[in-house]
């Protein structure tokens, strides 16, 4: 099992609401044994509290800074935050709220939740505090790909991991996320196919049609006999109107499959747009 990585919390003291909600939506990666978390509260009678707070920021993996009106005017988690830095510690603001947050020092990072959307504004508001998870268990198990020794036998068990993960992502909709991490994927194993096919099934659910072609083509050199990413390759010739490039793709994919129904109906689709409706019918 990968070494677990430290996660030092900034909060203010006005949001410890928060930061327990967060501890408690952390619970599982800490159980997986893939996090473990401090956060002031560690403290014990008798501590010199600085000398706690900055040993344990200094051999610290992530910072994650609950971003509020209060915390922004917090002198002390600005030194956190400055220690941090100093000690090049990733860092993570989490907004909790709408605040001045775009013209402080945090700007120059990306926040969580997705397109830094406070946690307050999600409805419900434990989605955005999902959305802060999925992203930290991401950034996490990317940070600890990248510390173990890079076997090759390692990269593709990671690949593949991160391709399941990424999987999921899918399935919740979380475009942005699962992207992220099928590159990863690809990142590991360069020859990865079904990484770029489904890297190339969310760009298109995005509307990123000439990413996703890419993506299609790519893994058409890898495995040019599967019917699946000829289809996809022509679904998305056929959204960016290049119907005959569609048809093309999706004649080879009913030709390695020929039950193939969905291939048929985007082909009567291709063959619709180009006013060849008797055609389009037969598909059909």
């Amino acid at each position: 099992m990968s070494k677990s990585l430290k996660v030092f919390i900034t909060y203010s003291h006005e949001n410890t609401a928060e930061k327990d909600k967060l501890i408690t939506r952390l619970a599982l990666l800490k159980r997986e044994g893939i996090i473990d978390i401090w956060h002031d509260n560690e403290i014990l009678p008798g501590d010199k509290w600085r000398d706690a707070i900055f040993s344990n920021l200094a051999d610290s993996h992530l910072l994650l800074y609950l971003t509020s009106a209060d915390s922004l005017d917090s002198e002390n988690c600005n030194k956190e935050l400055a220690a941090a830095l100093s000690a090049e510690i990733r860092v993570i603001p989490i907004i909790l709220e709408s605040c001045d947050w775009p013209n402080h020092q945090l700007s120059d990072f990306q926040a969580l939740p997705d397109r830094a959307k406070p946690i307050n504004k999600w409805q419900p508001e434990s989605d955005g505090w999902q959305n802060v998870v999925n992203g930290i268990r991401t950034v996490v198990e990317k940070m600890q790909i990248q510390a173990e020794p890079s076997s090759e036998l390692n990269k593709k068990e990671h690949a593949e991991l991160a391709f399941q993960y990424g999987n999921s992502l899918m399935t919740l909709g979380q475009l942005d996320m699962a992207i992220e991490v099928y590159s990863n994927a690809i990142d590991l194993n360069p020859r990865y196919t079904f990484a770029y096919i489904n890297r190339g099934a969310a760009y298109s659910r995005k509307g990123a049609y000439n990413l996703a072609i890419v993506d299609c083509s790519k893994a058409i050199q890898l495995y040019p006999n599967y019917p699946l990413t000829h289809s996809n390759r022509g679904n998305a010739y056929n959204e960016k109107g290049e119907h005959n490039l569609a048809i093309i793709d999706l004649k080879r994919a009913i030709e390695l499959k020929s039950d193939y129904a969905e291939a048929y109906n985007n082909l009567g689709n291709a063959y619709n747009a180009k006013s060849e409706y008797e055609l389009a019918c037969k598909l059909y």
